[in-house]
């Protein structure tokens, strides 16, 4: 019995030992310490992703082209369809003159001018009888009524150049041999005598003018300080250092007493109102801010235009 139970032992610890490991390797000690050994996973080999899904494009639609709408042909023999349509009639009348295409441009002719000396007939009495609109109201249109005004405007003009003259001197440059400066010098002459300008002559060649001027200057820098080199040059002065060129070159006596009065208009030496008495017409019509104002909006009635008109001119 001790036989079997020894032997029985012996064969139970041999199977332990063959079984599990703890007991062929007790040196180690308590294994209660140690991490369990980690079970290995079978490998997983990962997926290869799926390429991205392309987006279906739809069909890019043509752009809605838009609608043309023909507007209708003019109403015929009116100003838009001669417009149209005259060019084309005489064109074909040339390249091709059977008498029914030169007939046909020959009769819508005769009816364009028919309507044009309606329109005429019209506007002569609309523009007689109303004094905005007849030139006649502003500049005479006869002679005897032009040559009145011009006689009123030439007694303005010379009570004006005498009110110049008060303001203003005139300065001469001339050169001893030149022979327009001695005819301007006889001009400067009458100017001075008629509304008692003060003539200041110049010499660019530092030598006198025969008798006329004999109280002269020699050029000391004025001359090249206004880029004057043409004699005989005149320039209006007006103090204390205001200076205007009137013109180089031979200036008649009319002319010479138009320029400084409009020079003498220009740069504020007289008013506003004594150069217009000057003028031989009057004061324009249409006013330059015409049309700048909100109520220019809506103007397609011909009625609201022309009071619209009107109503500016009056202001």
């Amino acid at each position: 019995m001790k036989t079997i139970l020894a032997s029985f032992l012996i064969f139970t610890s041999l199977s332990a030992n063959a079984i599990d490991p703890f007991f062929s390797d007790k040196e180690r000690g308590w294994y209660w310490r140690e991490e369990p050994p980690k079970e290995v996973d079978e490998e997983i080999v990962p997926e290869k992703p799926e390429p991205p899904k392309e987006a279906k494009k739809e069909p890019e639609k043509e752009p809605t082209k838009p609608e043309v709408v023909t507007p209708p042909p003019p109403q015929p023999f009116t100003a838009k369809w001669f417009k149209e349509n005259m060019d084309n009639l005489r064109d074909a009348a040339i390249d091709n003159p059977t008498e029914d295409n030169v007939a046909a441009f020959y009769y819508a002719q005769r009816v364009a001018m028919d309507k044009a000396e309606r329109f005429a007939q019209v506007a002569t009495n609309v523009v007689t009888a109303d004094p905005f609109l007849d030139a006649n109201s502003r500049t005479p249109i006869s002679t005897a009524g032009r040559n009145m005004l011009e006689q009123s405007a030439t007694v303005n003009s010379n009570v004006t150049l005498d009110t110049i003259a008060q303001k203003t001197g005139i300065w001469f440059f001339f050169r001893s041999d030149c022979g327009f400066c001695h005819s301007q010098a006889k001009i400067l002459k009458a100017l001075a005598q008629a509304h008692h300008f003060k003539i200041l002559p110049i010499s660019l060649d530092g030598l006198p003018l025969g008798n006329d001027f004999p109280d002269y200057r020699v050029d000391s820098g004025q001359a090249a300080k206004m880029n004057i080199t043409v004699t005989p040059t005149i320039v209006m002065a007006t103090p204390p250092s205001k200076t205007v060129v009137l013109g180089e070159g031979f200036i008649p006596l009319d002319e010479l007493k138009t320029r400084i009065v409009n020079q003498a208009g220009s740069n504020g030496t007289i008013s506003n109102e004594q150069f217009a008495t000057t003028r031989i017409a009057t004061k324009p019509l249409v006013p330059s801010a015409l049309g700048n104002d909100a109520s220019a909006t809506d103007l397609q009635d011909p009625k609201k235009l022309k009071e619209y008109i009107l109503k500016s001119v009056k202001k």
